[in-house]
């Protein structure tokens, strides 16, 4: 799991400076992701990434002691797929296999971090 996290990460941050509305969105901002893997109903891993601006900083294997501008709650099985792009992110939220906590305009950059 963290190797598929890790890669999109990377895509992510390839992503960010290639693409000049997502650089200008990210200017000058700070972003903590919060990823929370359920098993039977309970968190059983978590894992936090900063994004400041144009940089995605490694991830942790940790919470965030303040909270977290966003937060993706999953299975592991269900966010694998998501990442293996077997699931949609869309349909995974709208069938509440994905769940999301973040301001309307942060969505941008979690698709963006999601499809990879």
């Amino acid at each position: 799991m963290q190797d598929l996290i890790k890669e999109a990460l990377k895509e992510f941050s390839i992503a960010i400076n290639e693409t000049p509305d997502l650089q200008e969105y990210m200017k000058d901002k700070v972003r903590r992701v919060q990823i929370n893997l359920l098993e039977n109903e309970m968190v059983q891993h978590i894992y936090s990434i900063t994004v400041e601006g144009s940089k995605v900083h490694p991830m942790e294997e940790k919470a965030f002691e303040v909270r977290p501008d966003i937060s993706i709650t999953s299975t592991e099985e269900d966010l694998t797929s998501i990442l293996k792009k077997e699931l949609s992110p869309i349909k995974a939220y709208a069938t509440g296999r994905l769940k999301i906590r973040a301001p309307l305009l942060d969505m941008l950059l979690l698709r963006k971090m999601l499809s990879g």
